[in-house]
């Protein structure tokens, strides 16, 4: 086993940090390939599972790749195989091969296990089938040495590769040709990844799903981004769903996706359906996913639900009024029509209200109560922050709206004047955590966040009063009894618009002749009927 190291990589200049605003990624300037000198080391990441033929033609390719070989170390992840793979001893690249106890399918396991063993600034993973192109790792390289919060996947085609062996591979590739070896043979590109491709101009409109393209068997992405949204999740121990999950947490935390052509790869093997036992894996996933990733896209958002990672944090900062107040903002926010949530009340360690305010919500799951809580310390996945002054509450709806202005509008802030307003009155704060990820890494000052929030990804202000907040008195009782009313005759004007619709109408008619307990009962049941579906009651 080769087990040379990388050149050391101290004092190397840091990528430069573009402010790139939403997903534009094709305003980040690059070098065209062959035409500039890479510097940052790389690793590339192969996971591996008995599969040795299939990785001795992927390695074979990787020894012809443009990119500097002594930039280039190779870390191939064995999940646990149960005949050991080792590289021959005069193999011409760096090869280190790392291993794990099978449990299960361990995908997301061996990527983590080969980056933890990686000693390049770069990762690239690629799946120990698929067969790069000689600018593969060139064409990834070059984005990460402009900005270092991208992520960058790339294209891959399917074709049988019977009869191509490693030494066919190593000179097709070398000579800038591994097309012509699979000439007259059927190539199946990968639909669905074209499909979104088209949908959203190659990643360049503003959708909230770019993330779905993030497929890590042709990715790659900064080793210190990676472990900044903490790898990938190796809860995921079935086929399926792990790159979706990561792909989410790596835009949450404002990554840029590029979309990378140049660095094709060809699968062994044609034909990229899922076989029957993946779809049912797959399926089996959706749940799960739907529980980790806060997007509308991928989830159902319905009132009443809640979720394992919320679409919104509610953050009351630090409580120093009555506790009554808070516990009447609290509830306000809780009795909403939009429950996919947590809120989290800060309160000083040294307030005596601490443990009460702990007593009333220690049965609820969707409120944590602390000191110096850090909304992306404690629910870093999140897609929506609301920053609360405990100087409000909220009408049913007033949350539902916000974040439908937010997704609807596409802004990474909104700045909502305190009903309450004067000058020792803060603004109410809404942001994504992208923005607010985004912005942090580019401009570390506070001060400066909002601004690049609203510059990069758009922001609004609007008027408390509009949107449904109200003022909270001191004892946070007689505004409570006020918006509670005011919410009931609502709720009571929504049930007279319901119950007139003709559908209802019927619907309920039946229901009495169904409940009927006497004659009467049964003819005024059909009165009912007459009356709904005709409009007038029975001239009897």
């Amino acid at each position: 086993m080769t087990t040379m190291a990388l050149p050391d990589s101290a004092g190397r200049q840091a990528p430069n940090q573009p402010s790139v605003a939403r997903n534009a990624w094709d305003t980040i300037p690059v070098p065209e390939l062959g035409l500039w000198q890479p510097s940052l080391t790389v690793s590339l990441v192969v996971p591996y599972y008995q599969a040795p033929e299939a990785l001795e033609v992927t390695l074979a390719a990787i020894s012809e790749q443009s990119y500097p070989s002594e930039l280039l170390e190779v870390i191939v992840a064995d999940d646990g195989s149960e005949l050991a793979w080792e590289p021959p001893v005069d193999h011409p690249m760096v090869v280190r091969v790392v291993r794990q106890e099978r449990q299960g399918f361990g995908l997301a396991r061996a990527r983590n296990l080969g980056a933890k063993a990686a000693n390049g600034e770069i990762l690239i993973f690629l799946d120990c089938d698929m067969v790069p192109d000689r600018h593969h790792i060139e064409a990834h390289a070059r984005w990460h040495h402009q900005i270092d919060y991208a992520v960058v996947f790339g294209l891959r085609n399917h074709v049988d590769f019977r009869g191509v062996g490693p030494s066919d591979v190593s000179k097709a590739v070398r000579e800038d040709g591994l097309a012509s070896l699979f000439q007259g043979r059927r190539v199946d590109p990968v639909h669905w990844i074209d499909l979104h491709l088209s949908r959203t101009d190659w990643l360049r409109s503003d959708t909230s799903d770019p993330w779905r393209v993030t497929s890590g068997g042709n990715l790659s992405i900064s080793r210190d981004f990676f472990w900044d949204v903490g790898g990938y999740d190796e809860t995921f121990r079935q086929w399926g769903g792990e790159d979706n999950e990561f792909g989410y947490r790596t835009f949450a935390n404002g990554a840029v996706i590029v979309p990378e052509a140049m660095a094709l790869a060809w699968h062994q093997g044609e034909g990229h359906e899922p076989e029957d036992d993946e779809r049912r894996s797959l399926e089996e996933q959706r749940p799960k996913l739907a529980n980790l990733i806060p997007d509308p896209t991928i989830r159902r958002i319905r009132p009443g639900r809640s979720y394992e990672v919320p679409v919104v944090t509610v953050h009351l900062r630090t409580i120093t009024g009555p506790k009554e107040q808070a516990l009447s903002v609290v509830e306000s926010v809780l009795s909403g029509r939009f429950s996919d949530l947590v809120v989290l009340i800060d309160i000083p360690p040294e307030s005596p209200d601490l443990i009460w305010m702990e007593r009333q919500f220690q049965g609820d799951g969707r409120v944590r109560v602390g000191s110096d809580l850090d909304p992306m310390a404690e629910i870093p996945s999140a897609q929506v922050r609301v920053e609360l002054p405990t100087s409000v509450l909220l009408s049913m709806g007033a949350l539902e709206d916000i974040v439908g202005l937010v997704w609807g509008a596409r802004l990474g802030a909104i700045h909502i004047t305190n009903p309450n307003w004067d000058n020792s009155r803060d603004l109410i704060e809404v942001y994504t955590t992208r923005a607010w990820t985004r912005a942090k890494r580019l401009d570390d000052d506070p001060a400066n966040r909002g601004v690049l929030m609203g510059r990069l990804f758009g922001e609004r202000w609007i008027s408390g009063r509009s949107y449904g907040f109200f003022i909270a008195d001191a004892e946070g009782l007689a505004m409570s009894e006020q918006y509670h009313q005011s919410e009931l005759e609502l709720r009571d004007q929504q049930i007279r618009a319901v119950t007139s619709r003709r559908s209802v109408r019927i619907a309920d008619a039946f229901g009495s002749i169904a409940r009927a307990r006497s004659w009467a009962d049964f003819v005024g049941g059909m009165k009912q009927v007459w009356k709904a579906v005709l409009g007038k009651p029975p001239a009897i």
